[in-house]
């Protein structure tokens, strides 16, 4: 696939595999960026925040495996790693087990 005509993003590549554009990384560029059109600047792409996994995964147990696997596909799109998602939920779920085992015993 080639790169869009139409857009004119400063300083970027076109990434094919991805389909989008991406600034080089180095001087001072971040390494994931995206380009927001209204505005007509870059803009520091980050991964969503473990605490929604932690929240829910801690009060209702396994239930916290749909924010770890939302938020683990979220950041695989944007090519970052998924393990800090799936490493809350088997803490928490490690934790409550525990404490369940706990109260039984």
């Amino acid at each position: 696939m080639s790169a869009p005509s139409n857009l004119e993003v400063p300083g970027a590549l076109w990434n094919a595999q991805r389909n989008q554009w991406e600034l080089p990384p180095g001087n001072g560029n971040p390494q994931l960026a995206r380009w927001n059109v209204a505005a007509h600047r870059w803009e520091a792409v980050e991964a969503p925040s473990i605490a929604l996994t932690l929240i829910v995964s801690a009060l209702f147990g396994i239930f916290g495996i749909i924010p770890a696997i939302i938020h683990s596909n979220a950041a695989s799109r944007l090519g970052m790693p998924t393990g800090k998602y799936w490493g809350t939920f088997a803490i928490c779920m490690l934790i409550s087990l525990g404490l369940y085992a706990s109260l039984i015993a």
